[in-house]
C-alpha cells in the first residue's frame, strides 16, 4: 500500500521521494521503485566522519551490583555527562535506579518502564527533553526498552545490556 501511494505519487504529482533510513524499508526493496543509493557518490572518508555513535562490548558476565559500582564510578569521574542506562527487566531498571538515587552527589534521575503509568512517562519525557536541550544539568535516564518505542532523545553515553543489535543502536 505505502510503495503503491508512493508511486502515485511519482507518476501523478511528479515528484521526487527522498527515504532516509539505515536499513532500506521493505515495502520499497520489493518493488520497481528507482532507488538511488547517494553514498555511492559521496566520499567514504565524509560518511565515516559522522558515525553517530561507537560501541564498546564487555561481554563479561558480571552481576547487578558489580555493574552498579561500574556505573558509579563512570558517574563520579564523568560529573558532566548526560548518561542514558537501558537494561532488560523492570526488576533491574529499579535496583538501578534505586542504587542511584541513593548517591548524594546525583541529581536528575530518571525511571522509565512499564511500571510507570503513561502519562506519567510522558511527563518525564518531557522534563528530560527540557533538561537536555537546556544542558541546565545533566540527566541520567534509567529504562527498559520501553525507551525504544519512538522516544527521540538523545545522550552522549549509554550502558545498554546485552540485547540484539538493532535494539542497541
Amino acid at each position: 500500500l505505502i510503495a503503491m501511494n508512493m508511486e502515485r505519487l511519482i507518476s501523478q504529482l511528479h515528484c521526487t521521494i527522498i527515504l532516509g533510513s539505515a536499513t532500506q524499508p521493505a515495502a520499497i526493496v520489493s518493488t520497481h521503485l528507482p532507488v538511488v543509493d547517494i553514498t555511492k557518490n559521496i566520499d567514504q572518508s565524509i560518511i565515516k566522519s559522522i558515525n553517530r555513535f561507537k560501541l564498546h562490548y564487555d561481554l563479561d558476565r558480571i552481576d547487578i551490583q558489580d555493574f552498579a559500582n561500574q556505573l558509579l564510578n563512570y558517574l563520579q569521574k564523568n560529573d558532566n555527562v548526560h548518561t542514558m542506562v537501558v537494561v532488560n527487566t523492570k526488576k533491574t531498571a529499579r535496583f538501578i535506579f534505586d542504587i542511584l538515587q541513593s548517591c548524594e552527589y546525583l541529581n536528575s534521575i530518571y525511571l522509565l518502564s512499564t511500571n510507570v503509568r503513561p502519562v506519567d512517562r510522558l511527563q518525564i519525557i518531557e522534563k528530560i527533553k527540557s533538561s537536555l536541550s537546556s544542558n541546565s544539568e545533566r540527566v541520567i535516564l534509567v529504562t527498559t526498552q520501553v525507551i525504544e518505542a519512538g522516544v527521540d532523545v538523545s545522550f552522549e553515553t549509554i550502558f545498554r545490556d546485552l540485547a540484539p543489535l538493532d535494539s542497541i543502536i
